[in-house]
Parts: C-alpha cells; structure tokens; sequence
C-alpha cells in the first residue's frame, strides 16, 4: 500500500540560531482508511550528516484513522560542520510492512554558516585589557548560567519573544527559532508552545524553538459543477475531503453530471469533512405504482384534497398490462367515486381496452367513449374533463371524444378509489403522475404540463400522487392538502406467495386427460386455498373438475352461493349449508369422498359434515381435468377470485391430515398425492403450470388466468414516461 501518510511542513527551509540550532514540525496524516502503526525515518541528502538531526520523542506512533500526528525535527550540527546548505525529508513507514507502506516527506533544507573569524591575539601591554577581562569574569560568575523558561501558549509573538528576553533578565540570551503550525485553539500569530517545555531551565545560548499558528488548518471545498461522479470524487478526495452520499434531482444536465455540492464550492471546512455532491437524475418521473389487476389498488379518504365544484380534471399516466380490460365485471376502473346517494364518476377500461369516463345519479348517467382501445405495454397520458355542460377525454395531449348531453351531477365529498371500483374490476396496470385538479384543464394546458414534474403549489391544484416514495404502503399527496394514499394488500397473512386469479369470464387451467387419477381406487380427496370475489347465492364456481364435455360423468368441487359443493355429475349433488364460503377472505376447503360414497367437507381444517349417498359416486373415467370452470365451454361458472395450493389425492384424509398439511408445502412423496399445482413457476408470464406431484400433470392457462403474490401489495416499479 504505497503512499499511506500524508506528510507536510509549513515551511522548506529551516534557519539555525547563531548557536547553529533549529527545529522543523511536520503534520503527518493517516491517509489509508485503518489504523496504522507508523514510523519516522529521517533521510538526508548528505547521509553523513543524519546523526546532526534527531525526532523529538518516539519515532513510533499510533496512526489512527484520518488521525494526524505532529513530528518536530530538531536540527544539531556539531562544531567544526562544513558550511554550506544540507538537506533532508521526512519519510514514515507501517511497522508492520516497511517495504509495502511507506510515504517519503517535503524536503527541507538548513544552512550551516562558516565559523567566525579566530580572535585576534590581544596586546598583553594594554592595561585596558586586563581591566575588561576581570569585569567578564566577574559577570559570568555572577550572572546566572541557567534560563527557566516560560509558559508563552496564546500570546502574540511580540509577548512571547519579550517573555523570553524578560527570563534572562531582559537581556537577549537565547536562540529563537521560529516554527508555525496550524491550530483550531489558537488564532493565526499567537504562540502554541516553547520546545523545550515551559518550565525546563536551560543554558544561556540556548536554541529554543517557538511554534507560532497559523490559524485553523482549513482546506476551500473544490468546484465540482459539471464534472462527472467519478472525476468530482477524485478532486474532492485529493483536496483532503471525503465524498458523503450524494443526492439526485432532476435537472436537464445529462444523467450522472455533478450539480454542485453541500457545502458549496469555496467554502472553507476542516480537512476530511464530508462533501454531499448533488447529482442530475437527468429528467423523469421515478418510480411508478404496478397493479397486479387482481386486489392492489389504493384508496384516498375524502378530504380536503378531494374537493372539487361542478368542474373538474383528472389526468394521469398509465401504461395496461395485455388484456387490463378482461374482468368479472368487465370493465376495470382506473378511477372511481360514488356517495352514498349513488352518484358516482369513473375513469375505466371496457373488456375491449377502449376508455370510458362517466358521471351518474339516480335520475342521469353521461359518459364518453374513446374511438379506439389504448395500446398494451406502452405508456399513454389521459385526461377526463367534466365542466356543467360537457365530458371530455384527452389521450397524449388530444382531444379524442366528448359529448355535449346533459352532465349528471358530480359525487359529493367521498373517498376516490385508484385501481378499482366500489365493486371490484381491479385494474391491471402501470399508472403514474395523477393529479386531480379543481377546474376544467384546456388542450394546450394538458399539453403544456403532461411530461415534466410539478411544484404542487399550482393554481387549482387540489391532488397530485407522483408514486415516487418507491417503497411502502403509502402514497403521499404533493399539494400538501393531505390527500395520501393507502395502498392495499399490505402484511396479508398467507404463507403461500403463488396464487392464480381468474376473473375473465371461462378463465380456466387445462389440465388434460386425467387418465389414472382415480381409477385405482374410488376414494379421493380435493383441497385448495380459495378467495371468491362474490358468494352470490345460486352462482355455481368450480375450483376443479373432472369432466367430459357431452358425457355427464365425472365429479367437481367449488361453490353454490356460500355453499361447498361436491358434484358426481348424473348422480347427486353434495351441498352444504349456507355460510361457509366468505367472499374477499382466504379460507382452505377440502372435500373428501370414502369407500362408502360419503363426502366430508372441511373449511380451515375444521370438519363441516358428512353427506351420503347410496349409489356409487365416481365411474372410472378418463374426462378432461380443468381448474377454474367446467369443463363445458357453454357454462359460465369460472371461479371468479383467487386460487392457490391445488391439491388431489387419491385418498380420503382424515380431518388430522388436512390439517396438519393446509399450511405448508407437501412433499413430491407424499402417499397418494396425484396432482399438485402450485402456481410458482419462475416466470409470471408462462402459461405453464407444473405438477408437483409425481404424475407431471402439467397444465395451461387459458383465457386471462393471472398470476400474483398475495402477500403483497401494488408494486413500486420504474417509470417508462418521458420527460420533457
């Protein structure tokens, strides 16, 4: 690790006293981001002449991390040097690894001035003499020999040099040599210490060195603007900085460039502070919110960030999945209002993708068509507009329909729905940047504002969701007006994270022949996770069947209303009682048929009853295995909900069976488990569903069948719309 330490001095040239003495500090750096265990190394030039310089104190020290050191040199050449310029460096080395950290020091250079002339013999006949000899004599004997000297920290250089000359008696006895150093206690000229110590008596002639400040060591915070992230880091870094988490906005500047910094550039800080660098995100919208079309939406309670008069706008970005308008509902609501009188306004998608806003009471109903479907997987901007008299629809920017019949009157305050209706028809969709707004928005004003961001300040602005928090269960309202939004399907607690949903009217899985399944023995056992979206009373819905079309043979398990049902097509029904079956909740059915032709229902592992019968129930049958329907094209008895961890055995199991496996996956081995489908295929968009039981009756979904996880809500994904 080349280059560990950072060594440098305030000065590169060191004056000696007229005793020939001087002293030189450095500051030196821990510049390797560990601790280091660090050693000085003197290295002169002339290298005869490193024993005249000497460390003030051990020469080994403990570095820590972006910790600095001071190391004074202190400068001795003996009598008799040769006059002349020397010079010498600085350099530390890790104790551990010399020869792979080492950092080399400035140079530093000290001139040794020529000895003075020798004296002149003096003229023993000049009596004179004699005289001046014994008045030196008696003034060294009598004069003090030794200095004590004193405490100068924090008073300017005049004091600190009068002090001294005070301590010898007001008299000019010692050598100052003059050293500077930064320091955050002291200001630039005042006096940070007296080497040797304040309070060590030294020899008159004495060098002592006085480390004056230079003020706090401050470095100016480079001008990064307009540089990119790597190159501003480098910069940064090597003015003795470090770079902290740098922020995002969005700004025309190409995505990446250097916007500026915190602090700003020029500021004065203290080496290592941290610099924040403020990056462009180039121009976009973030994230948006994914709809899986099955349960996610999001809903706004009424506030004051709902309230609109007689006119008003909504507009959003949304990009639909393939097949978003195929619902049980058959249509799927982008957006929805009703109060309880039954007003109502809707922006939604027919079962064909074309748009549709519409306004309702219980006396009028207006609304307006698009001409054409939008398009599958590609982003499109729509506005809807209600003024008193008209509704209108916009798509990227353009008038596209608008009908100019009597309006029927707006909802009053009430909560607005974003993916679904009051009623279901969950929408299946990317949506982005929706705002509600308290006026009639023109063409040109759509237009002008449909591709870059807003403040959420602007007039008549009364909601704007941006969908950007990228995470969480909530999404908040840029006016300020309080409007967040709840997203659904947060902490559900089911343990399986595969489940398919068939809303579309004959949605189905074809299993295929069901050949074998159940001609070994006529017991047999059907179980799955269920979630119907109604219970509708009289409304049949398989989970799965067994069944020829033409044939009526076979057998089928699902629902009449809140009933379980146990079907053996020509010979009986088996239905419960009313009340078993919730719609909306996730409850684990099963139903088992014996060797007696009884079939037993449970609900969440809890037996429900026994019925029986006196004929047999199940012929030996090759017919086709479905999930989700009939097996009869004609009849419309698709699920409608959610189904997961479809199970078939070709056993009657027991109550302590089913519950003891209702809430985990069973094994490939299990005894008697002949079909297994669990919906958990790597790819959400393979109509492939795999047998996990040994048979390998692998399906294939047919007609708009959706895979989801339910355990989660509406996805936070990135944002495809362009951005002006």
């Amino acid at each position: 690790m080349a280059n560990p330490f950072a060594i440098t001095t305030t000065t590169n040239h060191a004056p000696l006293g007229a005793a020939r003495r001087g002293a030189v500090v450095f500051n030196v750096s821990n510049a390797a981001g560990v601790e280091i265990e660090g050693r000085a190394l003197i290295h002169a030039d002339d290298p005869s002449t490193e024993s005249w310089l000497q460390v003030e104190g051990e020469a080994e020290r403990a570095f820590k991390v972006k910790g600095t050191e001071q190391v004074t040199v202190h400068i001795a050449p003996p009598e008799g040097a040769a006059p002349g310029r020397y010079a010498f460096r600085l350099d530390v080395v890790g104790v551990e690894s010399p020869d792979e950290q080492y950092s080399e020091g400035p140079a530093v250079t000290f001139d040794v001035a020529p000895p003075p002339p020798p004296p002149r013999p003096f003229p023993w006949w000049i009596a004179a003499a004699g005289a001046a000899v014994v008045i030196v004599v008696l003034a060294i004997v009598l004069w003090p020999r030794r200095v004590t000297l004193p405490e100068v920290a924090g008073q300017p250089r005049a004091t600190a040099e009068a002090m001294l000359v005070e301590a010898c008696g007001n008299r000019e006895c010692l050598e100052v040599a003059i050293v500077r150093a930064s320091s955050v206690r002291y200001d630039a000229g005042e006096a940070i210490a007296i080497l040797p110590e304040a309070g060590t008596r030294v020899r008159r002639g004495s060098t002592v060195s006085l480390t004056l400040s230079t003020g706090p060591d401050v470095v100016a915070v480079p001008d990064v603007a307009g540089m990119a992230l790597g190159e501003a880091t480098s910069l940064i870094e090597g003015a003795r900085l470090h770079v902290g988490e740098h922020r995002e906005i969005m700004d025309p500047a190409p995505v990446g460039q250097v916007l500026g910094s915190e602090p700003q550039a020029g500021q004065q800080v203290a080496p290592d502070t941290r610099v924040a660098l403020i990056v462009s995100s180039g121009l976009s919208f973030g994230t948006a919110l994914a709809l899986d079309g099955v349960d996610d939406h999001v809903r706004v309670a009424a506030g004051e960030a709902l309230e609109t008069g007689d006119e008003f706008t909504w507009e959003l970005w949304i990009r639909p999945a393939p097949g978003y308008g195929q619902t049980a509902s058959g249509h799927a609501m982008i957006l929805s209002r009703e109060d309880e009188a039954g007003a109502s306004a809707s922006l939604s998608f027919s079962g064909e993708g074309y748009l549709a806003f519409a306004v309702r009471d219980a006396e009028q109903f207006s609304d307006v068509v698009s001409p054409e479907p939008l398009p599958a997987d590609a982003w499109s901007h729509i506005a809807a507009v209600r003024t008193v008299t008209t509704l209108r629809l916009y798509v990227n920017g353009d008038l596209v329909s608008a009908t100019s019949r009597p309006v029927a009157p707006r909802p009053d305050a009430t909560d607005l729905w974003i993916g679904r209706g009051t009623e279901g028809g969950h929408l299946r969709a990317q949506i982005d940047e929706l705002r509600v707004w308290n006026a009639r928005r023109s063409e040109p004003e759509i237009e002008a504002t449909m591709r870059r961001p807003l403040r959420g300040d602007e007039a008549d602005l009364v909601g704007y969701w941006r969908f950007d928090e990228g995470e969480g269960s909530a999404a908040a309202d840029a006016t300020g007006r309080g409007g967040e939004g709840a997203l659904s399907a947060a902490g559900k607690e089911v343990w399986f994270t595969s489940a398919l949903y068939i809303g579309a009217p004959y949605g189905h899985v074809d299993l295929g022949i069901a050949r074998g399944l159940v001609e070994r023995t006529n017991k047999l056992t059907i179980e799955a996770w269920i979630r119907p979206d109604t219970v509708e009373e009289g409304a049949a819905r398989r989970i799965l069947t067994s069944e020829r079309f033409g044939r009526r043979d076979g057998y089928g398990f699902g629902l009449l209303g809140s009933r379980l049902r146990f079907t053996t097509f020509d010979v009986r029904d088996y239905d419960t009682a009313p009340g078993l079956a919730a719609a909306g909740e996730w409850q684990h059915v099963a139903a088992t048929l014996d060797d007696r032709n009884q079939v037993t229902f449970y609900v969440n592992g809890a037996n429900k009853g026994t019925i029986g019968h006196d004929r047999p129930a199940i012929p030996n049958t090759d017919d086709k295995l479905v999930i989700g329907m009939s097996n009869d094209p004609q009849a419309d008895i698709a699920l409608q909900g959610a189904v997961a961890e479809v199970r078939v055995w070709s056993v009657d199991r027991t109550e302590a069976q089913i519950r003891a496996n209702m809430n985990r996956p069973v094994e490939r081995s299990a005894p008697g488990l002949e079909g297994y489908w669990r919906f958990d295929e790597a790819d959400p968009e393979s109509i492939l569903v795999q047998d996990a039981s040994p048979n390998d009756r692998d399906g294939l979904i047919k007609n708009g069948p959706l895979r989801f996880d339910p355990t989660q809500g509406p996805g936070w994904v990135p944002s495809g719309v362009e951005v002006e």
